[in-house]
């Protein structure tokens, strides 16, 4: 039975490691070098930066499709019709994401303020028609706003709906008087 010796003060060595001044004993393994917390926070963010992030999926898997639909949906929300209409490119699950029912009758009713859906039977004609009974679309909340998207709008004071939106643009007047200009000198 040998007797273990106790370590005296730690010393630092010329690799910034504790070492002991006093010689291990035959029974003693050799301890693993331990590192010194860093000095100061740049230090320590310098030495824990990984990257492994920036580097593609070893499987060939993309990290969004790992997302939910309910993630990906709600990031969709806060996308105008335009962005919504280039996600619907990207792939197959995009484009069921972005056909939601649910949010294009969420942009609808921000953009236009109706509760229902405006239906264009014929050339000059619309009426406000309830979904279920629209024939031979998916979506017509979505169909409905591709109608009225393009369409001159006469609404006075309702400016805040159509302006302020980067990435909507919107034709609006106040007056009837306005909207005819337009159409005549186009």
């Amino acid at each position: 039975y040998a007797l273990r010796r106790r370590r005296s003060i730690q010393q630092k060595d010329e690799e910034g490691c504790a070492t002991s001044s006093l010689a291990a004993t035959a029974d003693e393994t050799v301890q693993p070098c331990k590192r010194f917390k860093p000095e100061s926070p740049g230090e320590a963010r310098k030495n824990s930066i990984t990257t492994d992030y920036l580097e593609p999926p070893t499987d060939g898997s993309c990290y969004v499709d790992r997302l939910p639909d309910e993630i990906v949906l709600k990031v969709f929300s806060n996308l105008y019709e335009a962005d919504l209409a280039r996600c619907a490119g990207v792939s197959g699950r995009f484009y069921r994401i972005s056909n939601d029912v649910n949010l294009w009758k969420t942009l609808y009713q921000g953009a236009f303020e109706y509760t229902v859906p405006m239906y264009h039977p014929t050339h000059g004609k619309f009426e406000l028609r309830e979904p279920h009974k629209w024939r031979g679309t998916l979506n017509p909340w979505k169909e409905s706003f591709r109608q009225l998207r393009h369409a001159i709008h006469v609404r006075p004071r309702y400016v805040h709906i159509y302006e302020g939106h980067i990435g909507r643009n919107i034709p609006h007047f106040e007056t009837l008087t306005q909207a005819l200009q337009l159409v005549v000198f186009h």
